[in-house]
């Protein structure tokens, strides 16, 4: 970090540590969004076809909605390495961070592409990234940029200020597709505290991995591509007892999966 980065680095982890979530404005430049945009145009035509894993999220038409397993590919490989975006992740969560790449803690990696075509009628529902992960202590983030001009008319992400210092809440089973579990007590509390951003492409958001956010369904004509990855810190470790609760949890919504996909040939 330069000097001259230091005070706005220093103000984006003020706001991050007291509101889970900051915008970072052009943190791609218009050139990178390109070139990111070109490879996942490249990835879902050469090689989500051939992934067999559970990886690649798609709509009844067959549209891809969601990827996870990005990193099998070299160039996603070489990106979740990248200084640019892990001395963000640092500087935010005050301590060194592990890459967004494949682990011992994940097959897939830790990115994600997600598409919301225009007028999609499904909804994120509210969850918090952790639930999934279960990391101890809970020092992890997602950056979330978008590829896409974003507002609230094609789907923006809605968060919820400070809860993250609130802990995990009780989840239960969600309908959608690509998020297994939804908070199960979100009310009209949470939907006050909650605070969007319009984005240009190429603007980042990044919230903590215990903020709570969703999003709305995509009334515009436009679609809405993001990228993400998520970091965690180099001293977490993960709750195995609470992981595995997790994958049971995992395991009954791939079975409504495959029950609405059987219902939807019948």
């Amino acid at each position: 970090m330069t000097e001259s980065h230091r005070p706005r680095q220093l103000e984006k982890r003020a706001t991050f540590l007291r509101d889970g979530v900051v915008p970072v404005r052009h943190f791609l430049t218009e050139a990178e969004v390109g070139r990111l945009t070109s490879a996942l145009e490249r990835f879902m035509r050469e090689t989500a076809p051939g992934l067999t894993d559970g990886s690649v999220v798609t709509s009844q038409t067959g549209a891809i909605r969601a990827l996870d397993n990005l990193a099998v590919d070299p160039f996603f490989e070489a990106l979740g390495r990248s200084p640019k975006w892990m001395s963000l992740a640092a500087a935010l969560l005050g301590h060194p961070v592990c890459p967004a790449v494949r682990d011992e803690y994940s097959n897939w990696g830790w990115q994600a592409f997600f598409s919301v075509p225009p007028g999609a009628a499904e909804s994120t529902p509210p969850h918090q990234d952790n639930y999934y992960y279960r990391w101890e202590p809970s020092d992890t983030l997602s950056l979330w940029v978008a590829l896409d001009a974003v507002d609230g008319s094609n789907g923006c992400v809605r968060y919820v200020r400070g809860s993250h210092l609130k802990g995990l809440r009780r989840h239960s089973l969600s309908e959608h597709q690509a998020f297994s579990q939804t908070v199960a007590d979100y009310g009209p509390d949470d939907r006050m505290a909650e605070t969007s951003f319009d984005l240009e492409p190429g603007d980042l958001v990044a919230h903590h991995g215990q903020t709570i956010h969703r999003s709305f369904p995509n009334v515009s004509g436009r679609r809405r591509w993001a990228f993400a990855m998520f970091f965690r810190s180099t001293r977490c470790k993960r709750d195995e007892e609470a992981y595995a609760g997790y994958l049971r949890d995992l395991a009954e919504h791939g079975r409504w999966r495959r029950a609405v996909e059987h219902r939807a040939t019948e």
